[in-house]
Parts: C-alpha cells; sequence; structure tokens
C-alpha cells in the first residue's frame, strides 16, 4: 500500500469586527480536530497547532495538556457560538444566559465525542453511501472498537496496542475489514492507515481511494 496526500482545501475567510476597525483574517479552514499531538483543519498534512504534552500518560500533567488541545480544537466552533451574542447587543430578543450558553455547551460537548460517533458519516463521504451496506452487527461493533483502540495509539504511540487492533479487524467479514483500515485516517492521518496495517500484519489488499484523498 502507498501513502497518499490530502487534496488542498479552498481557503475561506472570517471577518472579524473590532472596537479599532473592520478587518478581514483568513485561518486555517474548520472543522478543527485533535489528533496525534497536533490540531488539524480540513487538511491533515498542515497543522493549525503543535501540542506539547506533559508528563506521562494518565497522568495530571498530560491530562491537562490534552484538555488544552481540544480547547483550541473547539475553537471555531466556539467563536461562531459567541458572535450569537451581537443580537442581544442589539436588543433583538437573544438571551445570552441560556441561548448562548446552550450554544457554547454544546460547541464543547461536540469536542469531547468519540471518533467512532462519526465515523459512519465520515466513511459514507469517503467511500460512498453504499459503502457500510454489508456491515454486519458483529462488524459494526469490531469497527468501533478498532477505532477507539487507534484513538488510543493516537495519544500514548504504544505500537502493543496495534495487536490489540488486529485482533479486533480479524473478526470483521474480509470484505469489510477495508473500513476498519480506512478508519484510521479518521482518527490520525492518511500515511498512517499503511503503516499501521502492514505493522498489525493484517491481510494485504488494494484499497479505494478516499474522496478528500488527492
Amino acid at each position: 500500500m502507498t501513502a497518499s496526500s490530502v487534496s488542498e482545501p479552498v481557503s475561506t475567510k472570517t471577518k472579524i469586527e473590532t472596537g479599532a476597525g473592520n478587518s478581514t483574517a483568513a485561518h486555517t479552514p474548520g472543522p478543527w480536530t485533535y489528533r496525534s499531538q497536533r490540531v488539524f483543519g480540513v487538511k491533515p498534512t498542515r497543522p493549525v497547532a503543535d501540542i506539547l504534552l506533559y508528563g506521562d500518560f494518565g497522568t495530571p500533567q498530560f491530562e491537562e495538556s490534552a484538555a488544552n488541545a481540544r480547547l483550541i480544537a473547539a475553537a471555531l466552533e466556539l467563536f461562531a457560538a459567541l458572535k450569537e451574542m451581537l443580537p442581544a447587543l442589539e436588543g433583538k430578543g437573544f438571551s445570552p444566559t441560556e441561548d448562548l450558553g446552550n450554544a457554547v455547551l454544546a460547541a464543547i460537548a461536540s469536542r469531547a465525542k468519540p471518533k467512532c460517533s462519526t465515523l459512519l458519516p465520515w466513511l459514507r463521504s469517503n467511500l460512498g453511501k453504499t459503502c457500510l451496506a454489508p456491515l454486519t452487527g458483529t462488524d459494526y461493533r469490531a469497527l468501533t472498537a478498532a477505532v477507539h483502540i487507534i484513538d488510543l495509539y493516537a495519544e500514548t504511540r504504544d505500537k502493543s496496542i496495534i495487536e490489540a487492533f488486529a485482533i479486533v479487524v480479524l473478526c470483521m467479514q474480509s470484505s469489510t475489514q477495508e473500513l476498519a483500515y480506512h478508519a484510521i485516517a479518521h482518527v490520525m492521518d492518511w500515511p498512517d492507515r499503511a503503516e499501521i496495517w502492514n505493522f498489525a500484519g493484517l491481510p494485504t489488499f488494494t484499497p479505494r481511494r478516499c474522496a478528500f484523498e488527492s
């Protein structure tokens, strides 16, 4: 298998109103995600921020660093929610204590969702609407477990965790194992798919190209 790069997204601009006047600033298009000690935009080969994780995995210092990264990744959603304050300032009946609070909490909650909660839509958008048709109940449970395992590996980089990934993938039908291969990129980066798959000693095949690969 060969690693592929990701297509260059079209840059978007956000107009920011400030007390000193109006300015237009271009930022990395969202959504932003946190994985592999980095915060990424839609192009995973160009990180928005590198995160310094202090302490060993599971220690308070490590968890604090990871929480900082998740907060950075939520910045665009939080910014969009906070912009909803403007109607309140203009006297349009917006309730910042309720409506804004709920919007901000929803943005924060979305960052805490496990990767498996967004996996199926991600796979459909990359491989087509019918790509999930062959999944059985066992396949789905194994695929979900595989994503959790890769998420843990992305945090720890402990190679022994990949053995667990191989075990759960082999619980899937051979016709659906490719979904687990591509799911690696949902948590990490496109090139990580081949590296992890080969390290796990899983069956070789020619993978389909994802829609967001270049």
